[in-house]
């Protein structure tokens, strides 16, 4: 009988990793893929399996090989009864209903799709009246004050504010329609008289625009009655309240009226130079009846000036271009010949605008055809940033942000200090010093009941250093770290002293007998390849150290016997989460990662962890929000290992940047100055270092082949040219300290695989990077 064959589709498969409510976002995948075995007519339920395990993903795949009680392969609810109970339980209330609380209308959504999100959010909350705290949620969240006001002021049922809302959206969409066709007509009228006359004096401004022109006027008798308002330039009279309404001018600082129709006359010097306005500024995107524009700039000298502005050239996606560089700019321009010059490959499409153009001290805007994100590379600084493309050929021009970002500007206030760069680590003076114990957290151990306990011998301890176990054990005891064990005692452990390099001691419990009684729990580690994603387009970032973290987290008193050790002086049992237990790292990195879900910017790995931001603002908001976290909780911070506000940190044996993430220079320099390895032991120590920062070093395969062969079974020692010279490629790579781009999932990643007889390769790339 021939087989079916088929063609598998396109599935996203499940994140683990994607944040602290797994359960929820795990059965609305379930329910995608059971919809897909339907449309594909899978009905064998060992089709059903192996589809399940396949569209699920590498991570999941690990996982369910963790499991017990998954049946055989032919068993499809048994997998699922499985994972479900995996998955599930990690549905977080808390943080469904923050999400919930955090949901607001965006601009281009409708009041109905608004509800149905907030109907979705709802699903996994708690809520005992899930129609009332969608209403409130539309009343705070919602992008229309009017209907905020009406649902304020007469408190109605959350269908009628839909019913509301609707009536709203559709009358705005109709006025606008009708306005436009006004504005159009007007716009025919005066645009004759406009280029003829000068501008209007203040006592003409206070007549209506139709007015002013009397042949326009009367050439478009017949068009409808509108007039120009004197406040805001828009058409009179306002669908709603004027524009300008208690927003103060730019040019006199006044109320009441914006700039551009400002009648206040300004006063200049007799025979002062005035420089000819250049520079662009960047305005949001929204309805002129909304904001009054901003305006950023610098002045260009004219032509016959000895001081030009400062320029530069920067490599844009392999060209080399000639830039102004202004400290006023809030965006970066490149006019239509230069895009046409990047875009000879057809490589950079053209995307819509985020905001409009404006030259400071007008209401015209700059022609601007599309937007586009290039690689930008001055010296040997590389990013990613955005490009309006202005019509015409007026030149090239670096904004203040990414010339910062460059190293091209750099930006000192002496009168004033921005409120971003006040040290927020200092609002902050209980969260450093001591040992902390979190609170409303006990550790329970799994400890088979089946395993024999086993009484260890006790170890003798050199005489030399028996005071410095009894202060070590004292300092413990008095940080209700430790305590004295009175009655039966079934495990008992025997301890190691280690000298530190300060000269005082640390004491290691062996646990490995008391381990094979401790049942794991399987919580997933993050890697630094989910790290590397979450970074993307981070430029700020600071990292925190948890003092003695394992010791922040307390014991269960019925998990404390396992733990117990012997000492010259007695014995002693952990209160506190310690490191020779075998799950210990599994279970602080969910402890934590559960005390930080919800707080943006933030990630731990292990004790450590890194807060990270787009720009100062943003990273002292995230930085606070963790601060804030931690100090309700009672953690504590080790001050001398953490770090604020750096544009670079090291954070898990890598160096993360605005510019990508490059290996630890640490780490780097070890393996520099290496000698040549003696024995096989030091080849598989060498490859192991080397390995950590493999993805750094082009062709790392086949580098290390003559290397890899000493490693083998029944292989014959011999260090020659072959080897020497493998090490020393291997060195010389490392000194060019690359730097590898963040993943974006929004940029079209290209794949590259190539294989040869001694390895595999493949190279990700976006965009060229």
């Amino acid at each position: 009988m021939a087989a079916t064959s088929f063609s598998l589709p396109t599935f996203p498969p499940f994140d683990v990793h994607a944040d602290g409510n797994t359960g929820h976002r795990w059965k609305k995948w379930l329910g995608r893929f059971e919809r897909l075995l339907v449309a594909m007519n899978i009905t064998d339920k060992k089709q059903q399996r192996a589809m399940l395990l396949h569209f699920a993903g590498p991570a999941v795949d690990e996982i369910f090989y963790t499991l017990s009680d998954t049946g055989e392969a032919k068993d499809y609810d048994k997998a699922i009864e499985a994972l479900n109970a995996y998955f599930i339980p990690h549905v977080n209330t808390a943080f469904e209903e923050y999400n919930f609380r955090q949901a607001k209308q965006n601009q281009s959504e409708t009041l109905d799709a608004f509800h149905t999100r907030l109907r979705q959010l709802s699903q996994n909350c708690s809520f005992t009246d899930v129609d009332k705290e969608i209403k409130n949620q539309i009343i705070v969240g919602c992008s229309s004050q009017k209907l905020r006001r009406k649902a304020l002021r007469e408190d109605p049922t959350l269908k009628n504010l839909l019913d509301a809302g609707r009536a709203e959206e559709t009358s705005q969409i109709q006025a606008q329609f009708v306005e436009k066709q006004e504005s159009s007509q007007n716009i025919n009228a005066i645009k004759t008289g406009a280029l003829e006359k000068h501008n209007p004096s203040p006592r003409d401004m206070r007549k209506p625009q139709n007015q002013r022109h009397g042949s326009n006027y009367q050439r478009n008798s017949n068009k409808p009655h509108t007039s120009t308002c004197r406040n805001c330039g828009g058409i009179y009279p306002h669908a709603r309240d004027c524009p300008a309404k208690g927003k103060e001018c730019h040019s006199c600082k006044k109320t009441g009226h914006f700039a551009k129709v400002c009648r206040s006359t300004p006063k200049h010097k007799p025979h002062e130079h005035r420089n000819r306005v250049n520079n662009l500024s960047e305005q949001p995107s929204t309805s002129p009846h909304d904001v009054d524009p901003d305006y950023i700039f610098t002045l260009k000298n004219n032509s016959n000036s000895k001081t030009q502005p400062p320029k530069c050239q920067v490599l844009v996606k392999e060209h080399l271009i000639d830039v102004i560089i202004d400290s006023g700019a809030s965006v970066n321009i490149i006019d239509e010949s230069t895009y046409k010059q990047l875009n000879q490959s057809n490589t950079l499409p053209l995307k819509q605008p985020e905001s409009n153009i404006f030259p400071y001290g007008t209401s015209v805007q700059i022609p601007i055809l599309g937007m586009v994100m290039a690689t930008i590379q001055f010296q040997s600084t590389t990013l990613d940033a955005n490009f309006y493309v202005a019509k015409g050929t007026g030149g090239n021009l670096l904004g203040c942000q990414t010339a910062e970002q460059l190293g091209i500007l750099k930006i000192t206030i002496n009168t004033a200090v921005s409120s971003y760069n006040a040290r927020i680590e200092d609002e902050f003076p209980n969260l450093f010093g001591g040992i902390g114990k979190i609170k409303n957290t006990q550790v329970q151990l799994h400890i088979d009941t089946d395993v024999t306990p086993k009484q260890q011998k006790h170890r003798r301890i050199p005489f030399h250093i028996r005071k410095d176990v009894e202060k070590e054990l004292q300092r413990l005891e008095d940080l209700d770290i430790i305590e004295q064990v009175d009655g039966p005692t079934p495990w008992v452990s025997p301890i190691v002293v280690v000298p530190k390099k300060t000269g005082e001691i640390r004491l290691c419990v062996d646990m490995r007998e008391a381990n094979k009684a401790v049942q794991r729990e399987k919580h997933p580690m993050p890697t630094v390849d989910e790290l590397i994603t979450d970074l993307n387009g981070a430029t700020v970032f600071s990292t925190l150290d948890l003092a003695s973290g394992y010791h922040q987290l307390e014991l269960h008193p019925e998990s404390r016997h396992i733990t117990t050790f012997t000492t010259h002086v007695g014995l002693r049992r952990y209160k506190r989460l310690m490191f020779g237990i075998n799950a210990a790292s599994e279970i602080f990195q969910n402890a934590i990662a559960n005390l930080l879900v919800g707080l943006p910017g933030c990630k731990n790995i292990s004790d450590d962890i890194i807060v990270y931001g787009r720009d100062d603002k943003e990273h002292d908001e995230n930085l606070r929000g963790v601060l804030n976290r931690l100090q309700d909780n009672n953690a504590k911070l080790n001050r001398e290992k953490c770090s604020f506000r750096q544009h670079q940190v090291v954070f898990f044996g890598h160096t993360f940047s605005a510019s990508g993430v490059q290996a630890d220079p640490k780490k780097i320099d070890i393996i520099r100055n290496m000698q040549p390895p003696r024995n096989v032991s030091e080849v598989k120590s060498l490859l192991g270092m080397t390995q950590y920062v493999s993805r750094f070093i082009p062709n790392y395969a086949s580098i290390t082949t003559p290397l890899r062969t000493l490693t083998h079974q029944n292989a014959k020692w011999q260090w020659q040219a072959e080897q020497e010279n493998a090490l020393k490629k291997l060195q010389h790579e490392l000194t060019n300290d690359p730097v590898m781009a963040y993943f974006d999932p929004s940029k079209p990643t290209t794949v590259i695989v190539d294989a040869s007889p001694s390895g595999l390769g493949a190279l990700l790339t976006q965009e060229g990077s």
